[in-house]
């Protein structure tokens, strides 16, 4: 079974996503944003959520 991933489009990069997360799609561009509020719109149903941050090592990080 694979896990789901976040698709860094910028980066062409992929990180997975421990169950019970769907697939993301993420565009970055500058900033980075809270987990929880990432998290709390992936558990929300979020087809895709935007995202700015500041190196895709950030992105990875606050989603891990």
């Amino acid at each position: 079974m694979l896990l789901p991933r976040v698709r860094i489009g910028h980066l062409c990069s992929s990180v997975r996503l421990a169950d019970p997360y769907p697939s993301l799609n993420i565009i970055g561009k500058t900033i980075s944003e809270d987990t929880n509020t990432i998290l709390n719109a992936i558990k929300a149903g979020a087809y895709a959520y935007v995202l700015k941050f500041a190196s895709g090592h950030d992105l990875i990080h606050s989603i891990q």
